[in-house]
């Protein structure tokens, strides 16, 4: 798995983690880690807050400069992994460039991309007979390549996309006295409440992986619901601490987004459900004497 930042290799010793092994920061933006089961990256696809991406690498390969490159990362992507197992019938395929430069004789990312596309779809339709379709939406087997110095590098993104998207944005919705859509207040409130980052993210793709099996299917679970258990004793903690987030913005199109008024958040927890607005409105102003203690 390769992931973001000094500040995630230490989140990576919080609970919830234990199965990450041997992290270590590999270069600038990026952690490496191992797991003696999917399991271990599954939990930081959940749990992480500063890492952006979850990856598990399938093939690395360093690639001939004298030879034709689309040629190279095709060879490469299709002699580098069982891919009519990593792609069951009916899944669809996304490839996504992550980092590219230092490269020999391939000068455009777009060509790695539909070689490494080509590569697999060839494969799985040389062992099925049919060729994968294109993803209506988001793909099945998100597939992530960097190529650096001529090295190819291929992994499954275990999220399907950036981590930021956490998937609040789907009915809960906080704010502060010029809060936009709420950002701030929202990741305030899962952090002082310990709650897991992807908790309410609706999909992951890794669950219709092939080798998401009973065994790992059942890891999977516990680890949800140590994360789930861990969120909700914070959120009753929050309550009994009498833990407060007050909102409000002054721009009426920003204010529709959660209601049409300013709300508080007390003993709302975002795990159980959408945060009711209440149809009274508080202005910035009385925001600031509450937050002040006035």
């Amino acid at each position: 798995m390769k992931i973001g930042r000094k500040v995630t290799a230490d989140e990576l010793q919080q609970p919830g983690l234990e199965a990450a092994q041997g992290v270590e920061v590999i270069a600038p933006g990026r952690v490496a880690f191992s797991s003696d089961s999917l399991a271990g990256g599954y939990a930081a696809a959940l749990c992480l807050r500063s890492a952006t991406r979850v990856l598990q690498i399938i093939h690395e390969e360093d690639l001939n400069p004298d030879r034709a490159a689309g040629d190279t990362v095709y060879e490469a992507t299709r002699a580098g992994a069982p891919w009519q197992q990593l792609l069951q019938p009916g899944q669809t395929l996304g490839v996504h460039c992550m980092h590219f430069y230092g490269n020999s004789n391939i000068t455009n990312s777009q060509l790695v991309a539909r070689r490494v596309r080509d590569a697999v779809c060839d494969a799985v339709r040389d062992a099925r007979g049919v060729r994968p379709a294109p993803p209506d939406g988001a793909p099945d087997l998100p597939l992530v390549f960097q190529m650096l110095d001529d090295r190819l590098q291929l992994f499954r993104d275990l999220g399907g996309g950036s981590l930021h998207r956490r998937g609040y944005r789907s009915g809960v919705v906080l704010a502060d006295p010029m809060c936009g859509s709420g950002t701030l207040l929202i990741e305030a409130a899962l952090i002082a409440t310990g709650a897991a980052p992807g908790l309410l993210r609706s999909r992951w793709p890794f669950e219709d992986w092939h080798d998401h099996d009973s065994q790992v299917r059942a890891e999977w679970r516990a680890v949800r619901q140590a994360a789930q258990q861990r969120a909700e004793q914070g959120w009753a903690d929050w309550e009994a601490r009498g833990g407060q987030l007050l909102g409000n913005d002054l721009h009426e199109a920003l204010r529709k987004l959660w209601g049409g008024g300013a709300f508080d958040s007390a003993n709302q927890t975002a795990l159980e459900g959408p945060i009711t607005v209440p149809s009274s409105r508080i202005d910035a102003t009385l925001l600031a004497e509450r937050q002040m203690g006035h």
